[in-house]
């Protein structure tokens, strides 16, 4: 995680906790901004009954204990499968405290619902290497965030440095709607755009 921020490894000494501390936090605050989307298919056959069927998505997308449910998004969360194999919005779905999902009972097919992500947590046993799940252009500002957060209790003008740099980095990202939408394209292989 040295090779993330700025400075030399030694610079870093006594710092070891503070810059795992502040990769969970730069993780949590980048993945409001840039949320990685994930999805969670459903397939519910009909009946004649009345009412919804519930499914929790916190527990639906928990493997091994590791919650990875964020919430929901905000542009068609929950989609169906059409007979010409097209996803449109699904008519009827309700969601209920941005973790549950409910379904009438009398609607059938493959249902796929579309969630942010939760990112890994950092912790000492992560690799040195280890490639964050992160799109491109907040792999770019993961370091400004990481050193700003180390640094705010040590040396103010070094961490409002490295904020103003972050905040200056993520407003042009944010004005430059092309490059916005160019950032779904993945530093790493294997990312499928939603």
């Amino acid at each position: 995680m040295h090779r993330l921020m700025f400075l030399e490894p030694r610079e870093y000494e006594g710092y070891e906790q503070a810059i795992i501390e502040a990769a969970n936090y730069a993780l949590v605050v980048l993945a409001e901004e840039f949320p990685n989307k994930a999805t969670y298919d459903i397939t519910q056959s009909a009946t004649d009954e009345e009412g919804m069927n519930e499914y929790d998505l916190a527990q639906l997308t928990n493997p091994g204990g590791e919650n990875t449910f964020l919430g929901f998004v905000e542009d068609a969360p929950v989609l169906v499968r059409k007979a010409s194999g097209s996803w449109q919005e699904a008519d009827g779905a309700q969601i209920l405290l941005d973790r549950v999902l409910f379904l009438p009972k009398s609607a059938a097919g493959l249902f796929r619902v579309v969630y942010k992500k939760a990112l890994r947590r950092i912790d000492e046993s992560t690799a040195e290497d280890y490639a964050f799940e992160l799109c491109a252009a907040a792999n770019n500002l993961l370091p400004l965030l990481m050193a700003y957060r180390v640094f705010k209790d040590d040396d103010m003008a070094k961490a409002a440095q490295y904020y103003n740099e972050f905040r200056d980095m993520l407003w042009a990202l944010k004005r430059a709607p092309t490059l916005k939408d160019d950032i779904a394209v993945r530093a790493e292989a294997g990312y499928e755009r939603l």
